[in-house]
């Protein structure tokens, strides 16, 4: 998958990837939506290390802290039934994306 990817055979969010792999390779679902969970909270937590004065203790307490509602998050996640899902907003993706040539960026330097 990551030959396909680099040779841009597969063009996916890494969401879609990272679900695709575990299905592929048998990783466990609950481990690859441990892995999901931790990967979006870990990029909200590095972009407030950098718009707001917040110290790495305390992004490491904030990371730690809300670490520990992954199975209950799952859990809900797995009781949406699949009609119900399809909730869809890339805003946050594509303002990520358009930060690198942003007029003005935001980050405290």
């Amino acid at each position: 998958m990551d030959a396909a990817r680099r040779a841009g055979e597969l063009d996916a969010h890494d969401v879609i990837v990272m679900g695709a792999q575990g299905a592929r390779t048998g990783i466990p679902l609950e481990a690859v939506l441990t892995a999901v969970y931790y990967q979006a909270l870990a990029a909200l937590v590095t972009a407030s290390l950098k718009l707001i004065r917040i110290g790495q203790d305390a992004c490491q307490d904030l990371l730690g802290k809300h670490l520990r509602d992954v199975p209950a998050a799952i859990e809900a996640a797995s009781d949406v039934p699949p009609d119900e899902i399809g909730w869809f907003s890339p805003t946050l993706d594509i303002a990520s994306a358009r930060h690198e040539t942003a007029y003005t960026r935001l980050f405290i330097t």
